[in-house]
């Protein structure tokens, strides 16, 4: 449902990130439909595909998928040039989002590399937030983090939950995280439970 935080849980190889891309449109279902927000994503053109993965999908990934080789806030400033921002618009927001998740200014000219994984992290959510969607996909967004930094990056995503009213869907393996659904969605064999 629409603000609500749901956890697909499940052992590896269960589906839970397929699911995930789905949602997100990359994967056709093997069978019947994806509806999202009422609509068969399926059926859209590559035109609306791309509108619906740009302004209403964010996405969070276990491994960050930083672009290496620039800066933090042009990391984080990225989707909104394919929405036609121009540069100040998009370093403004990318700021804003950078000082909410605990990322000093001083960080911002820094490469990716030289932050630790759970600064790292919280860069990604504001990337995945730049556009302000109105879904957050995360496939495991915590499985390569220490529990403090695990922590902070599972806090920002319940303050995105109930802030800003984003529906969330988080994949995890790990029972600990599941006190922050609303819903918990167990996976096996490909097929919810």
């Amino acid at each position: 449902g629409v603000g609500e935080f749901i956890c697909l849980v499940g052992a590896s190889g269960c589906g839970k990130s397929t699911l995930l891309y789905s949602i997100l449109g990359g994967v056709p279902p093997a069978g019947g439909h994806m509806h999202v927000q009422g609509e068969d994503i399926y059926a859209y053109s590559p035109a609306e595909m791309n509108r619906y993965q740009q302004q209403t999908i964010g996405i969070v990934y276990q491994q960050f998928n930083l672009i290496s080789s620039i800066s933090v806030l042009d990391n984080v400033a990225l989707p909104m040039i394919f929405l036609g921002y121009g540069p100040a618009d998009r370093n403004r927001r990318a700021s804003e989002l950078l000082r909410r998740f605990g990322i000093p200014e001083r960080l911002e000219d820094k490469l990716p590399t030289m932050m630790s994984g759970g600064q790292q992290q919280r860069v990604a959510v504001a990337r995945a937030l730049v556009n302000d969607p109105e879904i957050l996909l995360a496939d495991e967004p915590v499985g390569n983090l220490d529990s403090i930094s695990a922590e902070h990056v599972m806090d920002s995503f319940d303050e995105i939950n109930d802030r800003d009213r984003k529906t969330v869907i988080l994949v995890t393996h790990d029972a600990k995280y599941l006190p922050y659904a609303h819903r918990v969605f167990y996976m096996r064999d490909g097929k919810l439970r």
